[in-house]
């Protein structure tokens, strides 16, 4: 004898299973120009590019700022807010923000 009971807990067992584990990363997204690179720090869903569809523009890096333009721009309280959450740094970004903190 087979319950529809147990039918609806199988099955909701097995959407459980298959349910996908969204992985955030915090990483760069190259812009700018041949040879003037600029990046912006986003908020991404590891799954598409790194110039793809973004959460979150989290700040900026511009290696080749010259005289008074900014060269890093972070809002530290959103990174935190979501490395709170779950999302992962890449390398280079940690840099980054290991960078600014020193600075402040």
């Amino acid at each position: 004898v087979i319950l529809v009971e147990d039918i609806v807990n199988e099955y909701s067992r097995y959407r459980r299973s298959r349910q996908e584990v969204i992985m955030v990363v915090i990483r760069l997204a190259k812009g700018g120009a041949k040879k003037n690179p600029y990046y912006r720090i986003m908020v991404a869903d590891q799954r598409y590019s790194a110039t793809g569809r973004s959460l979150e523009q989290v700040g900026f890096y511009n290696p080749t700022a010259r005289g008074s333009e900014e060269v890093l721009r972070l809002d530290m309280a959103r990174i935190e807010h979501w490395v709170s959450t779950g999302a992962q740094i890449s390398p280079r970004v940690k840099n980054l923000v290991d960078q600014q903190a020193s600075k402040d």
